[in-house]
């Protein structure tokens, strides 16, 4: 299961994200922020893989609480 934050500043590390999620509760599998598709650069957009099914649903309700900052999470487009 995924979502997706956008909006995050760079200087923020995937690990930070990975712990504030832990810290609430969120089973994370995986967290990377995304980079452009033209020179390969880091983007403000993270992408979080869930275990379970339910946290996504949990973490786009309460968002991301991050070095005292606040994010709101989307989730995954449906494949059509």
């Amino acid at each position: 299961m995924i979502a997706f934050v956008k909006g995050i500043d760079p200087e923020i590390p995937e690990n930070r994200i990975t712990e504030a999620l832990n810290k609430v509760g969120l089973d994370v599998i995986n967290v990377t922020r995304l980079n452009r598709k033209d020179d390969n650069t880091p983007t403000s957009t993270i992408k979080v893989t869930f275990k379970d099914a339910n946290n996504p649903n949990t973490f786009i309700h309460t968002g991301l609480q991050a070095d005292s900052m606040h994010f709101n999470a989307e989730a995954a487009p449906q494949n059509k």
